[in-house]
């Protein structure tokens, strides 16, 4: 997409069949950096990626791994290009014993 909006083409980045929440879009320089919630079968789980402006060098990686639901509370941007996601992360079940 050009920056006055125009020659806008939607390009599926994620290949995971499951559902995705609450997507977030902070550009930083050259690259544009989203967060999201995405449902692995059980609970939501917390995933961030980063793309190029121009579109290649698509990175995603999922950040939670909890047995329990995962949220985003916040995703800022900082003026020394700093990106920071501030989830709400639950603690697995402790085992009883």
């Amino acid at each position: 997409m050009n920056i006055d909006g125009s020659e806008w083409q939607a390009i599926q980045r994620t290949t995971t069949p499951f559902d995705k929440y609450t997507p977030q879009l902070k550009v930083v320089g050259n690259e544009l950096y989203y967060v999201w919630e995405e449902s692995d079968g059980k609970v939501r789980q917390v995933w961030t990626a980063v793309v190029n402006k121009d579109g290649t060098g698509w990175r995603s990686e999922k950040r939670t791994k909890s047995l329990m639901e995962n949220t985003i509370l916040s995703f800022k941007s900082l003026a020394t290009g700093s990106i920071y996601v501030c989830m709400k992360i639950m603690a697995s079940p402790s085992p009883s014993g």
